[in-house]
């Protein structure tokens, strides 16, 4: 089949390239050879004809449309493209590579065997089920060579097939192109910076810094020039260009037209091109012309996609072990274990002046005792370094004098001092029977004194609470014994309404951990899936066999959907039945927090993977820029109550603040959906679910 298209190029002042289509010139192509060096937009010119980028003027037409037209059937299985990188699965063995490109072109399961059985022999593939990672640079491109051919497309491109290859490939490949042309009649385009190995195509056009100097068969140019290399030629077209006497390019179709090299024209006593494009019209669209459509979903090429992404996801070990078990299982263990767990051995030094504590305990005189009705007290000190021995939050130090209690808590040894003076028991007894009327010497015996460390703020202060519940505790029993019963209860007493009286801090930050940590595990794997296969050059090439936008990411997501329901039930099975988190609510309201909020992390990684130009470094950024600020504020590590009243408005706008909210109501008091406060959380997880969605699609149809 012969290919009747040309095309008109233009340098412009960007250097960017564009083509028009004329109807009435028509040149019969088996084998077209773009050259020129790298970067002079060989592949940027591919791209406009398979309909990866598109003008900002001029026309292209192939295969009797315009790329990304239905009458055109490119990008889709008219086509079949050859990009410069391998752009395969590493995970795909050599079968699955070709198998892929098969069902995307709708081919059948039989069809696409007996074809790959034809090409397997034709380039002497690697075994079938090696996979592409393992092959060598040749081996892979190949494979790549097969994975174009597979549905014999009726237009072949093949951006620098030879390069990076020995010899001898590069000699076997450019014999197979030969006789596809005259076999299969298949058109075929091949870019290369090697000038001389095109001698054997049938035209061949030479471009310099985004335009196109010259087209003609090679002998044709060989003679016009005189020259005994194309090497030559294109030296000699350089030399024109830079002189400025190039126009728009030298179009040579017939051997017996001679070149004039002081003008543009074609040599055959017509006008140049440039001049004649300007009276001949491009073919007009139709108006039945339509465009393929972006949205369009195709079941095959669903299924294709949907094998892919689960093959390359769970041949991918080490990853799938990092990421189903090792991350989810880890990081919520090591919150429950560490975060908000009770804080143990507070090293305390105790200064017992009050009296000596040696054979107190043997000889049972640690009382108050009862005497003629009156509560007589001896030995407290004694007491409440027992009372500390017991509780295991404590380590208790005696130490004989307040100055090395000092010295050793300057040297770090203690975290705090506990001073019992000088007469303690029988100044507590004294100022309980004189209440109001006891005197300052009396009050200050009956005072222990305790200094503690306060440069951490968190510890410093739970070691002053469990003091003073410890301390309470033993005044209670002390009292008790002297018929004093509640004494401090008849003061102040608490009733919990809901929760508990206990310091349980771990449960009240998990509300927030459990939905940060869901979002930020699928954003992170959502983000680095789509940039590898970005950058590896799958997405493009797929898209060029015909695979959607929209396939291509409503595929990623049953991926990732799934992948994050399993990394769901591990935190579940973690934090609500291993270490027995208390849920008054109900835990299927639980599923639907994490599940929404999964998928807002899901689609956050779409947004990244899109706007990081296919960067992991700027992806990465992006991650960090958007997650650490959010947890700073949202009130996950500290109430939003204390922030400024703007700033706590932008908190209450985050994606994690109301609904750790809502969950911890869920969790801690049995809220269902009911209440408003708890139906807040969902509403905005799925209003940033479609706000996320919605520049998500802006983004994709902008850069397409």
């Amino acid at each position: 089949m012969s290919w009747k298209n040309t095309y008109r190029y233009h340098l412009l002042t960007n250097s960017s390239i564009f083509v028009n289509m004329m109807n009435d010139i028509h040149i019969n192509i088996g084998e077209y050879g773009l050259l020129g060096a790298s970067g002079c937009g060989k592949t940027t010119l591919l791209n406009c004809i398979v309909g990866r980028n598109y003008l900002n003027s001029g026309e292209i037409w192939v295969l009797g449309g315009r790329p990304g037209t239905v009458q055109s059937g490119v990008p889709g299985r008219k086509v079949g493209y050859m990009p410069q990188e391998v752009a395969l699965c590493d995970e795909f063995t050599v079968k699955d590579a070709v198998f892929f490109f098969g069902k995307v072109a709708g081919m059948s399961a039989s069809t696409i065997q007996s074809r790959f059985e034809e090409l397997k022999q034709l380039l002497d593939l690697p075994p079938e089920n090696r996979f592409v990672k393992n092959c060598s640079g040749g081996q892979q491109r190949r494979i790549s060579f097969a994975s174009a051919l597979i549905h014999k497309p009726e237009l072949l491109i093949l951006d620098e097939p030879t390069a990076g290859v020995d010899p001898l490939l590069r000699e076997s490949i450019w014999g197979f192109l030969i006789e596809l042309t005259q076999t299969d009649k298949t058109t075929v385009i091949i870019t290369t910076h090697y000038i001389e190995e095109t001698r054997k195509a049938d035209m061949i056009g030479l471009m310099r810094g985004g335009q196109l100097l010259a087209e003609a068969p090679p002998n044709t140019l060989l003679q016009q020039f005189r020259a005994d290399s194309l090497e030559d030629v294109f030296f000699s077209l350089s030399r024109i260009q830079e002189d400025g006497k190039a126009g728009s390019f030298i179009s040579i179709p017939d051997k017996s037209c001679d070149l004039n090299m002081t003008d543009v024209s074609d040599g055959c006593g017509t006008e140049s091109t440039l001049e004649r494009s300007k009276t001949i019209s491009s073919p007009k669209s139709s108006d039945k012309e339509k465009l393929q459509s972006g949205f369009a979903i195709n079941t095959d090429r669903m299924a294709a996609l949907l094998d892919k992404n689960w093959k390359e996801f769970h041949r991918n070990i080490s990853g799938c072990i990092f990421m189903l078990l090792i991350l989810p299982i880890l990081c919520s263990a090591l919150f429950v274990l560490v975060i908000g767990s009770q804080i143990k051995d507070f090293r305390v030094a105790v200064v017992n002046e009050d009296s000596s504590c040696e054979g107190v305990w043997l000889n049972r005189t640690v009382v108050p005792y009862i005497d003629n009705g009156s509560c007589h007290m001896q030995n407290l000190g004694c007491r409440f370094g027992k009372e500390l021995d017991d509780d295991p939050l404590f380590i208790r130090f005696p130490v004989q004098t307040i100055p090395e209690a000092v010295e050793g808590f300057r040297r770090g040894l203690y975290m705090a001092i506990l001073i019992l003076p000088k007469n303690h028991s029988i100044a507590s007894e004294k100022r309980l029977i004189s209440g109001r009327n006891a005197s300052d010497e009396i009050l200050e015996s009956s005072m222990i004194k305790v200094q503690v460390d306060m440069s951490d703020y968190v510890v410093g202060s739970t070691l002053k609470y469990k003091l003073v519940s410890l301390y309470r505790k033993y005044l209670d029993s002390v009292l008790k014994e002297c018929n004093y019963l509640n004494y401090i209860d008849r003061h102040l007493r608490f009733q919990s309404i809901y929760g508990s009286d206990e310091i349980v801090l771990t449960e009240d930050m998990i509300p927030g951990y459990f939905l940060t940590l869901i979002t930020y595990i699928a954003t992170l794997l959502t983000t680095s899936i789509i940039i590898s296969e970005r950058i590896g050059g799958i997405w493009d090439r797929s898209a060029v066999a015909g695979v959607t936008t929209v396939e291509i990411i409503l595929s990623h997501f049953v991926l990732q959907f799934c992948v994050m329901l399993v990394q769901i039930v591990e935190t579940y099975l973690v934090m609500f039945f291993f270490y027995g988190v208390r849920v008054v609510g109900s835990l299927w309201l639980v599923a639907l927090f994490a599940v929404l909020q999964g998928i807002v992390g899901i689609v956050y990684g779409f947004l990244v993977s899109i706007m990081s130009f296919e960067n992991y470094f700027t992806a990465n950024a992006m991650i960090a820029g958007g997650f650490y600020p959010m947890v700073l504020i949202c009130g996950i590590l500290w109430p939003m109550e204390s922030q400024p009243e703007v700033l706590q408005w932008v908190s209450k706008a985050t994606p994690f603040a109301f609904p750790a909210e809502s969950l911890r109501n869920v969790l801690r008091k049995g809220w269902d959906l009911s209440n408003f406060y708890v139906l807040k959380g969902t509403g905005v997880q799925v209003i940033w679910i479609v706000i996320l969605t919605s520049v998500c699609v802006y983004m994709l149809k902008k850069k397409q």
